[in-house]
């Protein structure tokens, strides 16, 4: 997982240079976050203040523009339809909350370790 090495690599002056450690300590670990998640029910976004998601294959784009974009940000997890909120589903909705959490716990967890 990520190590305090891999938050040096941000402060790398110039674009090629910082990309090259990027690809190289980086984006194997993220390409193991994505591979950990099974379902293809998760989304990516690449700003919380926006309301667009990306599916997971847009995983390694979005990785590499944490080094590109200063304030960038990379969030991974699940998008429920307002209208399953309806009171008919809400075991099935809780049960895959939780199966989201169980998912997403481990890899937070390595990263909080780093």
């Amino acid at each position: 997982m990520f190590t305090q090495k891999s938050f040096e690599i941000f402060k790398i002056e110039g674009l090629e240079p910082r990309m090259t450690e990027i690809r190289s300590e980086i984006q194997p670990v993220f390409s193991e976050i994505g591979q950990k998640l099974l379902t293809e029910d998760f989304v990516i976004s690449k700003d919380h203040t926006k309301a667009e998601t990306y599916p997971l294959s847009a995983f390694r784009e979005a990785a590499e523009r944490l080094g590109k974009v200063k304030k960038s940000e990379l969030e991974i997890g699940r998008l429920w339809p307002k209208e399953r909120f309806n009171g008919k589903e809400d075991s099935i909705i809780l049960a895959e909350m939780i199966e989201t959490i169980d998912q997403l716990l481990p890899i937070y967890q390595k990263l909080m370790e780093a």
